[in-house]
């Protein structure tokens, strides 16, 4: 849980709009929930499914 009295709104709007792009993801079944990098950059995502391997 964050702090109110230290948490900005440009804050809450960044992650109001990451948890927005985790629900989309999450409705797309091609798509995994992109994940930050050590950079700090989020990836694209893993592309379709096409098999499994053991």
């Amino acid at each position: 849980m964050t702090d109110p009295d230290r948490t900005s709104s440009a804050d809450i709007d960044e992650q109001a709009d990451r948890i927005a792009d985790d629900a989309e993801a999450m409705d797309r079944p091609d798509r995994a929930i992109p994940l930050p990098d050590e950079s700090g950059e989020e990836d694209e995502g893993v592309g379709e499914v096409t098999g499994i391997v053991p």
